[in-house]
């Protein structure tokens, strides 16, 4: 017997006592079952009366007429058999004992919302997630393939991702796009920048990977969906049974500080966005995932995961990333402590960032921009090549902008080619030592 099954019988049944011996079987082992039908026979059990009320001949008469014109308005809101079975159970107490409070007090409860049944198929695809070793998840993400993980737009090309992922033994993952990687090897994580040639280790907190790493751990995201759906107030919950899979639909608003619309539509959290998850109805496991961004009552794709394949064949190599030639991963001071870049405004901090890239000073700011280190190779050359020498035509105010935790700073530079660039320079300083560190819009 499976879930579905299960959950088509209990809406025959009054009582507990009544389950065939298959339905016994089955809520042993499975959990969301279980707990399924113990919230069903109490409901069927609040609607008994404690006590034994006699009406007069008339009052009866009356409430059976007001049954029967019940019976013929269409309630929208009932969605399940279980909903409809409970409700006949409670029209037969009504009728039989004229129990009219009792009624009133748990009309509301018996009616389960959408959130509610989001909760529930959350839950059976949490607990399906137990007998999963590994995934390998095959995605499209509307960004730009030399920058980082966390950046969508509508305006960019879809760029392929791929996502592995081990649940046993050491806990590896691996995200690659044809530009850039980033993997975990149980106690580290490994970030490699193929076109800037720059690879940099962290620790397991490292944030090289942000919203994207929801979808390594879909029991987790799963979790979090179920808190949302408890506490958000700008989201709607829709979930489709009809077809051969389960369509569970979320509809939310954008998250973050918009004074300045700037990180607007930037990331998937930032975006008023409409989420449309797929479950396979035979194993409650997530089989696929669009992401819309929604700008202007328009929906626009941004993310479609094509395919996820559980438990296959993988090896310490799936997880890898393989290094080039010449170059050797970073291992960055956990303390900074440039006092230059600490107790000055954001906008101090850019100024001084920009003065050592006109005079190639890079001594003063290795340790505040991260991609320019103490090794000499072939990438760093570069790097100074396209900043060195460059010229301050003007800074704007910082600003912030949605959930990024640094600030902005608007700029116009011409480089020594005479070219000409407009930008927001990206800083944060949420680091011990409060220290600006350049963080990217170059």
């Amino acid at each position: 017997m499976n879930c579905n099954e299960f959950n088509e019988q209990l809406t025959e049944y009054i009582s507990i006592s009544q389950l065939s011996t298959e339905m016994i079987e089955h809520k042993q082992i499975c959990i969301n079952c279980k707990k399924e039908s113990e919230q069903y026979f109490n409901v069927i059990s609040s609607l008994k009366p404690k006590t034994k009320i006699i009406a007069n001949q008339e009052f009866k008469e009356s409430i059976i007429n007001n049954l029967n014109k019940t019976k013929k308005m269409k309630n929208p809101f009932i969605k399940t058999k279980t909903i409809v079975r409970i409700l006949s159970i409670a029209a037969i107490f009504i009728i039989a004992l004229i129990i009219i409070p009792l009624v009133n007090n748990n009309q509301e409860n018996l009616l389960v919302n959408s959130a509610k049944a989001a909760e529930k198929m959350f839950e059976k695809s949490i607990y399906a997630l137990r007998n999963i070793n590994n995934m390998v998840i095959t995605l499209n993400i509307r960004t730009l393939e030399g920058d980082n993980f966390e950046l969508i737009g509508s305006d960019y090309d879809f760029v392929e991702h791929t996502i592995k992922r081990e649940f046993i033994g050491g806990n590896k993952w691996k995200i690659e796009k044809p530009s850039r990687e980033v993997s975990f090897d149980g106690q580290n994580q490994y970030l490699f920048i193929k076109n800037a040639g720059y690879a940099i280790k962290g620790d397991k907190n490292a944030g090289f990977v942000e919203w994207l790493k929801k979808l390594l751990n879909p029991a987790e995201l799963f979790e979090l969906e179920i808190k949302n759906s408890q506490q958000c107030e700008n989201c709607s919950y829709t979930v489709d049974k009809s077809s051969s899979d389960i369509l569970l639909t979320i509809n939310s608003k954008a998250k973050g500080n918009f004074d300045n619309p700037y990180l607007k539509n930037s990331s998937i959290t930032e975006s008023d966005s409409k989420i449309l998850y797929t479950f396979s109805k035979e194993y409650n496991l997530l089989k696929g995932l669009k992401v819309f961004i929604i700008n202007n009552e328009k929906e626009e794709l941004i993310l479609n995961i094509e395919d996820i394949k559980y438990n296959i064949q993988l090896t310490d190599n799936d997880f890898n990333i393989n290094l080039p030639d010449g170059i050797v991963w970073q291992t960055p001071e956990k303390v900074i402590n440039n006092k230059l870049f600490a107790n000055i405004s954001s906008e101090e901090a850019a100024k001084l960032f920009f003065e050592a890239c006109s005079k190639n000073d890079w001594e003063k700011i290795k340790d505040v921009f991260a991609i320019i280190s103490d090794s000499d190779n072939k990438q760093n050359d570069e790097i100074k090549e396209y900043l060195g020498g460059l010229s301050v035509i003007s800074l704007g105010k910082s600003f912030k902008s949605g959930l990024y935790p640094g600030e902005f700073v608007p700029y116009e530079i011409k480089f020594k080619d005479g070219k000409i660039k407009e930008m927001n320079l990206a800083l944060r300083n949420d680091n011990p030592n409060k220290i600006w560190m350049i963080d990217g819009g170059l």
